[in-house]
C-alpha cells in the first residue's frame, strides 16, 4: 500500500517538473525513508533523473 502511494506521489512531482534529488526531499518531509545515490530508492519505489526528465520504476 505504502509504495502505491509513494509512486503516485513521485508520479505527481514528476508532473510538476521535479527532479529527483527534490522528490527525495519531500518524500523525506513527510517522513518516508529515502535513499539517495544516483538513484532514489523509497518503499519498493526506484526513481531517477535522465535527459527525458523522472524514470520511475517499481522494484519487487
Amino acid at each position: 500500500m505504502k509504495s502505491t502511494v509513494v509512486r503516485r506521489l513521485v508520479e505527481r512531482y514528476k508532473t510538476e517538473g521535479k527532479r529527483s534529488k527534490e522528490i527525495a526531499k519531500a518524500l523525506k518531509e513527510a517522513g518516508y525513508l529515502v535513499f539517495v545515490a544516483s538513484f532514489c530508492f523509497c518503499e519498493d519505489v526506484v526513481f531517477f533523473d535522465t535527459h527525458e526528465g523522472v524514470q520511475i520504476r517499481l522494484y519487487s
